[in-house]
């Protein structure tokens, strides 16, 4: 889990807020931004980043790249 607090750290110093769901084996990406993650990955119930049994990141390039397309649909002020 160390790796997961770090990821949210960084990513919380360059601005961006993830909110993860978790349920044994899997950790879900539910939102970034506050802005709903709706694709699934790996899973029937949401967007698998990590797994817990494994102790090892999914897809961290998939990952990031849906990050910047949610970060490119919200509209800055």
């Amino acid at each position: 889990m160390d790796k997961l607090q770090r990821l949210g750290t960084r990513l919380d110093k360059l601005g961006i807020k993830i909110q993860l769901a978790g349920n044994y084996p899997w950790v879900y990406l539910k939102s970034i931004n506050n802005v709903r993650v709706p694709e699934k990955l790996l899973s029937a119930h949401g967007y698998t980043i990590y797994l817990q049994s494994t102790d090892k990141f999914v897809d961290l390039r998939s990952t990031f790249k849906l990050i910047r397309e949610k970060l490119d649909g919200v509209q800055h002020i």
